[in-house]
């Protein structure tokens, strides 16, 4: 299979870009946002 994508090459931007879709979506995983009542401290 290497041998196939040997000559394909990547924009510089693709990586970075990529990388930062793939941490959003770890970020994001739980799809719950933190409440504003969420800001009292611990007793």
């Amino acid at each position: 299979m290497s041998a196939r994508l040997r000559g394909v090459r990547m924009p510089p931007w693709a990586a970075p870009l990529l990388l930062g879709v793939a941490c959003l979506l770890i970020y994001n995983a739980n799809f719950r946002t933190i409440g504003a009542d969420d800001t009292l401290p611990a007793r």
